[in-house]
């Protein structure tokens, strides 16, 4: 099984810009280079997570309780079939 992996971008002054999951975090990363917003990188942290359900729930949950500036939506399906 492949391990999932959630990132978080952040801004300079701390605020978190934009959460997002893969399973291959340094290809995503570069792909992200491209985003419009992707000069407003100051941070970027990610955590390891054993399967992709997992993954997707913290970032679904991570996007509803924080709000990131440059996430569109979430899928609320995420959080609501794991409780």
């Amino acid at each position: 099984m492949i391990p999932s992996f959630v990132y978080r971008h952040y801004g300079a002054d701390g605020g978190l810009l934009y959460v997002g999951m893969t399973a291959y975090p340094k290809k995503r990363q570069a792909q992200h280079k491209h985003s419009p917003w992707a000069s407003q990188v100051a941070r970027v942290e990610t955590t390891e997570h054993a399967t992709q359900d997992d993954a997707a729930f913290v970032e679904a949950w991570t996007i509803f309780k924080s709000r990131p500036k440059f996430n569109r939506s979430v899928s609320l399906w995420r959080i609501a079939k794991r409780l």
